[in-house]
């Protein structure tokens, strides 16, 4: 059976149980460091010291943010509606399909069959508010209004 000691458990190996004796001292290491990190952890949360700075850079730049994002968002929308509202004047234009929103402008010329009429498509959109109390700032809300021009194709 080989060499064995005596121990309070039972019998066992004398190597295992200089092992069990070192995992002992690791373990009572192991337990100051946890209530070192405890301690430390408790003293973090107590301590306020740089919340009122961080708010004080956070909340502006939070709001810098949000402008930034209403910016583009805006020339976004913008130009979307420019695209969208000039390529719907260019196909009435050609095709006669007008609606009652459009304007039909007439260019005299000096000679009457080479008189030109001008097709004017207008849309006019909200934009959404990003930023809190901004239109309440501007008072009015925030729109975006694109005009499409198209000049009209006179049929045979």
């Amino acid at each position: 059976m080989g060499l064995s000691c005596f121990d309070d458990d039972g019998t066992s190996n004398c190597n295992l149980d200089n092992r069990r004796t070192t995992s002992h001292k690791y373990l009572e290491k192991f337990a100051r460091c946890d209530e070192w990190h405890q301690i430390v952890i408790r003293r973090f949360l107590r301590d306020e010291s740089g919340n009122i700075e961080s708010a004080m850079v956070l909340i502006p730049l939070i709001f810098l943010f949000l402008c930034s994002i209403q910016l583009i968002s805006a020339v976004y929308i913008r130009n979307s509606d420019q695209s969208f509202v000039q390529s719907q004047a260019s196909t009435r234009a050609i095709s006669g399909a007008f609606e009652d929103t459009d304007q039909i402008i007439r260019i005299p010329s000096r000679y009457t069959s080479e008189s030109q009429n001008v097709l004017v498509v207008s849309k006019r959109r909200n934009i959404p508010l990003l930023v809190p109390g901004l239109g309440n700032f501007l008072g009015r809300e925030l729109q975006s209004e694109a005009i499409g021009v198209a000049v009209i194709e006179n049929q045979p």
